[in-house]
């Protein structure tokens, strides 16, 4: 997948075992339960996936593989249908199959970080997260690292939904001077994998993105809409040499989920950029008047 926009599991119908293609991950393990489309819950659009973990370790999980990095964020939402019956790994960043930190969520809800030699880790002299996550409630989990054996640093931010407050008591601030991992991390597992042979949880995972770039967190998802159909329905030059009153008027089609739209004329050939007196929300056909002899790009974007 390519970071920076985010999966969210609008590729496949209800009751869909997850696969590659509706997941956007690299590889499924379901050894220890199931994986599969869920239109019960979405904290985004109108699906997300399911996890049951039931047996067998615990295994549960998609896969994501990447260039190896010293520096990652990365950036999931999870809903707790039942918390685990023994404490389960939910995140963890390995090279090829070796872990080398991951977070761990509790039988009561609650959040420890797990560094390259299994110790645990949160603020200051805390091994778990002093705040929890409750039952059937959609969360932002935020994580970074920079990989060190030992001036390694990790971060877990824990937010309800796309809010920018942290939930209480599950913001480990930045854990420096650990043991993040002996080598870099070109692997992530996100689901659940445990290491008991009879562990029960279920939970409902969204929107996961990633930067192998950056310690910066992520923050909320922000949903990427497609560009509207733009069409020339008519153009005229000044109608004297030196004047300015030629036009271009143009049309546009509607995006399923869009709160409005922008239109913008620019001066010259361009590929990207908006111009800062882009008009907001016009009718469609839409005139752009009082036009000087030149060259112009125009452009229609859809506002989510």
């Amino acid at each position: 997948m390519a970071a920076g926009n985010g999966f969210g599991f609008e590729a496949g119908n209800n009751g869909d075992a997850l696969t590659s293609a509706n997941s956007g991950s690299d590889f499924i393990s379901t050894t220890g339960g199931t994986a599969v489309i869920s239109t019960a819950q979405a904290m985004h659009g109108t699906r997300s996936a399911l996890f049951t973990g039931t047996s067998t370790s615990g295994a549960c999980y998609m896969q994501e593989t990447f260039t190896a990095t010293s520096s990652i964020a990365w950036r999931f939402y999870i809903r707790l249908v039942a918390l685990p019956s023994a404490d389960v790994g939910i995140f963890g960043l390995y090279n090829g199959s070796s872990r080398m930190s991951n977070l761990e969520l509790t039988t009561t809800g609650a959040l420890r970080l797990r560094d390259g030699a299994s110790a645990a880790k949160w603020a200051g002299a805390a091994t778990v997260s002093p705040g929890t996550m409750a039952l059937n409630t959609w969360y932002r989990v935020e994580v970074s690292a920079a990989q060190s054996s030992t001036t390694g640093a990790f971060r877990v931010v824990v937010y309800p939904g796309d809010s920018t407050a942290p939930v209480s008591g599950l913001d480990s601030g930045v854990v420096t001077g650990i043991n993040t991992g002996a080598s870099q991390y070109n692997t992530a597992r996100l689901g659940v994998k445990g290491s008991t042979s009879s562990l029960t949880i279920q939970a409902y995972l969204d929107t996961w993105d990633y930067d192998p770039t950056t310690t910066t967190l992520l923050g909320p998802y922000t949903e990427v809409l497609p560009s509207p159909t733009l069409t020339i329905i008519s153009s005229a030059g000044p109608t004297s040499v030196g004047g300015s009153d030629g036009h271009v008027e143009i049309g546009y089609g509607t995006v399923a989920g869009a709160s409005g739209y922008q239109v913008s004329i620019v001066d010259g050939f361009v590929s990207t950029g908006f111009d800062a007196t882009a008009v907001s929300d016009p009718t469609s056909p839409h005139d752009f008047t009082a036009l000087a002899a030149g060259d112009y790009t125009v452009a229609v974007r859809a506002k989510a």
